[in-house]
């Protein structure tokens, strides 16, 4: 059992419908409300490592653009946890084309300045993207601890995304698997 007394996270992000699409704009949005992977306080423990896993599908207009995808551990958009993969060129008039993702969320050191690592890749269907280069790793280079306060119950682990360019390009999640490791 888990020092919270939680021993599945899974249960807090069972989806009974596809989320709402998330419009994709110059800085990170998340692809579901956070709420849905809170992390409950009390949890973290030295060695604790959360998975998170979601699927989802995306849509491009026929304005060109890039992707930047990340994972994120706080309160909403683009929080200050955050490691992201590298700048991939999107592929243009796409409609309902599928991605997969998986991150892990490791708790190094506990404390209000303890010490996280967050890990994870990207794998959008080909269509998506104008490469073939692949895996799609997070972060992009070598992996950076990252100070984080493991005290408080109000932050979420999610899957962010930005894009650049003026178009509108959607990510809706479909499901999501959400669970402690060990």
């Amino acid at each position: 059992m888990a020092d919270g007394g939680y021993t599945n996270l899974r249960q807090q992000a069972v989806l009974p419908a596809d989320e709402s699409p998330i419009t994709l704009s110059t800085t990170q949005k998340a692809l579901w409300l956070p709420a849905k992977t809170l992390i409950p306080a009390g949890i973290w423990k030295p060695g604790k490592i959360i998975k998170l896993r979601a699927f989802g599908k995306a849509t491009t207009d026929g304005t060109a653009g890039n992707y930047v995808f990340e994972i994120g551990l706080g309160a909403g958009d683009a929080p200050a946890a955050l490691v992201t993969g590298a700048t991939v060129a999107g592929t243009v008039s796409q409609t309902n084309i599928a991605w997969c993702a998986e991150a892990y969320a490791e708790c190094r050191s506990f404390g209000t300045a303890g010490v996280l690592r967050l890990w994870g890749l990207w794998e959008p269907a080909v269509a998506l993207v104008a490469s073939t280069l692949g895996p799609y790793l997070m972060p992009g280079s070598a992996p950076a601890d990252i100070s984080f306060d493991f005290t408080v119950g109000t932050n979420a682990l999610t899957f962010q995304c930005q894009r650049s360019g003026a178009g509108v390009w959607t990510m809706t999640t479909t499901s999501i698997i959400f669970k402690e490791e060990n």
